[in-house]
């Protein structure tokens, strides 16, 4: 993906002169747009707050649950949830909450929720990304929840959805072990108490 984002970058830097560079690169581009289908502009128009976009943006084109890509979902609870695999939505509401954002790792006919905040206040976390998506993390009935800020996802979209696809991992972990298929996950960034 990241080659077809470069093309694009270099199409739109063309100048006049390289037509056959602007020609290729568009197309690019458009595979691109292809391969998303709807979802990117669907999410980001469903955000309807632009950091939410933004960070919708990246979950859309480069979202994962440390083994899938993750699957939005526009129309929530429409479609079942898959055999294994991971579902997101924007402003969904699981138990007694509404987060801006929420996971839902499956693994056959069980599940974990994540939920997604933007609004923490602006604070200094670690480098380590185990101990920093554990300083971010909060849990709301039950629910593990990560809190970024808006200047958070302004610095880096890209790096609050890998911190996403990081917590995300471990609940598919614990799936996969709840199912003998892997071994209990070692770390768990959810805070201790």
């Amino acid at each position: 993906m990241g080659d077809n984002i470069e093309a694009i970058a270099e199409a739109i830097a063309a100048g006049r002169d390289d037509i056959n560079t602007v020609i290729a690169n568009i197309q690019a581009a458009r595979r691109l747009l292809e391969r998303f289908g709807d979802d990117l502009f669907l999410a980001t128009e469903q955000a309807d707050d632009p950091i939410l976009a933004r960070l919708a943006a990246y979950l859309a084109l480069k979202g994962t649950d440390g083994y899938n890509e993750i699957g939005y979902q526009c129309a929530w609870g429409a479609q079942g949830s898959p055999d294994w695999g991971t579902l997101w939505g924007i402003k969904q509401k699981i138990r007694d909450f509404t987060p801006a954002f929420v996971l839902k790792i499956c693994m056959k006919g069980d599940f974990r929720w994540l939920g997604v905040e933007c609004h923490a206040p602006n604070r200094a976390l670690p480098e380590d990304l185990h101990t920093r998506v554990r300083a971010r993390t909060m849990v709301v009935s039950g629910v593990p929840v990560l809190a970024f800020s808006p200047t958070d996802v302004e610095t880096s979209a890209s790096a609050c959805a890998e911190e996403i696809g990081y917590a995300a991992s471990i609940l598919a972990r614990e799936l996969l072990a709840m199912h003998g298929i892997e071994p209990p996950p070692r770390q768990d960034f959810r805070p201790r108490g």
